[in-house]
């Protein structure tokens, strides 16, 4: 007689225990990533809106020769070091390599950012604002983690001290100082969020109050480049920072992903 093999029911559950085990796994990472994809589709198309704005904004003949709004794509002026720090960790003076003082103008020319947001505004569906420092209480954004407290995550044995330092100069992207921004909630749902009052540095919550609410998951931040003479551009970064499994928004916005 022919001897025909076939899996005992005990080895047909042990696969498929070994499949389930494999399954929880991998699926949140997939689904995760899926998300990610998604979200990242959203923010590019935001950021082209945001630019042809920019490039409206000259044609219209609102700011001429071009908006006098950008942190330098090249800095005339080269790069500067902290070279004094305050007892909890903020840098309190900035000097170039040579020891002479910052220019006023050395981060960019910045005098029309308010007034190109505004501009912004009117060609945008903005269905809520809160343009009082009261993001959060107003009811435009969820609660973020912040810079600081993405790198107490990273780093748990970290300082006070360290904390601050290593966001010194981004201090508007920590935890409590974003519920006080200004941010815009648009008709698509998309939230606009303010690193000071003007157009040169935002982020972008690509899908609103919906989780993940996380930081290279649904909402980059984006900043606005230039160099005179030119029309600035925004692109990705902004004190960027990216919570665990993120991506970068420069990775979205040169297409690798």
């Amino acid at each position: 007689m022919e001897n025909k093999k076939a899996f005992t029911l005990a080895e047909l559950l042990i696969s498929l225990s070994i499949i389930g085990v494999i399954a929880a796994l991998t699926l949140p990472t997939l689904i995760t990533q899926t998300e990610i994809k998604t979200n990242a589709r959203v923010y590019k198309k935001t950021v082209a809106t945001l630019n042809d704005l920019v490039a409206q904004s000259v044609t219209d003949s609102r700011f001429q020769p071009y908006p006098v709004c950008f942190y330098w794509d090249k800095n005339p002026y080269g790069t500067a070091k902290c070279v004094q720090w305050s007892s909890n960790g903020e840098c309190s003076k900035h000097e170039y390599e040579d020891g002479s003082s910052l220019a006023s103008d050395h981060n960019g020319p910045m005098s029309q950012c308010n007034a190109l947001f505004s501009y912004m505004k009117e060609n945008l569906k903005v269905t809520k604002e809160c343009s009082s420092n009261n993001a959060f209480s107003g009811g435009c954004t969820p609660e973020y983690n912040g810079n600081d407290t993405n790198a107490k995550n990273n780093n748990p044995d970290a300082t006070d001290y360290d904390v601050t330092k290593s966001t010194s100069g981004c201090a508007n992207w920590r935890k409590e100082n974003l519920k006080k921004r200004n941010a815009y909630v648009l008709a698509d749902g998309t939230i606009l969020i303010l690193y000071g009052t003007g157009a040169q540095l935002m982020a972008i919550d690509t899908n609103g109050k919906k989780g993940p609410n996380k930081w290279g998951h649904d909402i980059w931040p984006m900043i606005l480049k230039g160099n005179k003479g030119d029309t600035p551009v925004y692109k990705g970064g902004g004190c960027e920072f990216v919570e665990k499994g993120g991506i970068s928004s420069s990775t979205i916005l040169k297409g690798n992903y």
